[in-house]
């Protein structure tokens, strides 16, 4: 099937008064911010446009080939060099980079604006970049109920509202979806007015007190979650807004690259609902974590990392390419994780029950 990649190639040479911006656009929009742009993109209010941004990039970047990490999509690189000589894409703005990891907060943080031709300001969150220290915080999603990249989303929200006039869509991939909610749901009713969407692509979601916030009640309306319909990082935690499930030509884990999502002219494909494969892994995750009190899940994210980075590695790419001895010292290492062992087991109990409960229904 075809993807966001052969759609600019369809029509990347229209314009977008030709053709107004459409789903597959906006998550172009929010895939933009990738890489890092320290330097390039201004972190003020003045702009570059995505020719300048991604020529500059790639002019800093000679050997960054189709990889920002070992996780990222293959397609990020390819399709920022596609939109920057493309008709459609090559002059939109963008403006307000950001780019922040505090190894001692477990903080990672990355935000862009977008300037839509149609005069809707796109503020787009990272995602989960290839830091380990990126990767503590995705979980800690799961252990506290503010992690600090959700306080940097919401004062980068503030910022860009402050700065530039019209509407605004809110918007990310993975932890980026769960920041640009996050964001969304606890600023001022004031900038939640200007607020037309908050769209999430596959991000994990949130604790369930969150639902309950005055912040999210008034937001949910305008909250879309789009997940593939084999999902996996999109079914965890408790899901929020309206759920959009997508098909994508990947299962699993790699489904969870929006550039492996089918799409049709000018949309995405859309399914009725998820597989029974993410529903089982949702119950199974949901009840697994359910189990566990708050020391528990703390010590279970404590344990991973630590041992994670007892290998003096700061990504998951210098984390890929230690030896063999030192894998094989680091699997027994993860061997000899109680708390670890003891959730997996748990999953794994938990993950077949489900599968017997579905299968009988």
């Amino acid at each position: 099937m075809a993807n966001a990649l052969d759609y600019v190639d369809w029509r990347g040479d229209l314009s977008f008064d030709t053709a107004p911006v459409n789903e597959i656009d906006k998550y172009i929009f929010t895939c933009i911010g990738k890489p890092d742009y320290t330097g390039i993109i201004p972190a003020d209010d003045k702009t570059v446009t995505v020719n300048e941004a991604v020529g500059s990039y790639f002019a800093t970047h000679e050997d960054a080939g189709d990889k920002l990490g070992l996780i990222a999509s293959t397609s990020t690189l390819p399709m920022l060099r596609k939109i920057a000589l493309s008709d459609r894409f090559r002059d939109i703005k963008l403006s307000g980079f950001i780019n922040k990891i505090v190894v001692e907060k477990t903080e990672q943080f990355s935000a862009l604006t977008v300037f839509s031709p149609d005069g809707v300001k796109y503020v787009s969150f990272r995602g989960t970049d290839d830091t380990i220290v990126g990767w503590k915080e995705n979980c800690e999603l799961a252990v506290k109920e503010v992690v600090p990249a959700q306080l940097d989303a919401k004062a980068y929200l503030e910022w860009a509202a402050a700065t530039y006039d019209g509407p605004i869509i809110v918007c990310g991939h993975s932890k980026g979806g769960n920041l640009a909610v996050y964001a969304a749901c606890t600023v001022s009713e004031e900038i939640q007015d200007r607020i037309l969407e908050v769209n999430c692509y596959d991000g994990p979601g949130f604790m369930p007190a969150f639902l309950e916030t005055d912040g999210y009640k008034r937001m949910q309306d305008k909250i879309t979650a789009f997940v593939p319909y084999v999902s996996i990082v999109g079914m965890l935690l408790t899901q929020v807004g309206r759920l959009d499930v997508i098909q994508a030509s990947n299962a699993g884990a790699t489904g969870h690259d929006g550039f492996t999502w089918d799409v049709f002219r000018d949309r995405f494909i859309h399914c009725p609902d998820l597989s029974d494969a993410s529903k089982i892994f949702n119950a199974a995750i949901d009840e697994a974590i359910a189990d566990m009190d708050s020391d528990e899940r703390r010590e279970l994210v404590e344990e991973i990392f630590d041992v994670l980075t007892s290998t003096g590695a700061f990504t998951l790419s210098e984390f890929s390419e230690q030896s063999l001895r030192k894998s094989l010292e680091l699997a027994n290492q993860f061997r000899k994780a109680p708390e670890l062992r003891s959730f997996l087991l748990s999953l794994a109990e938990k993950g077949i029950k489900s599968a017997r409960n579905k299968k009988s229904l």
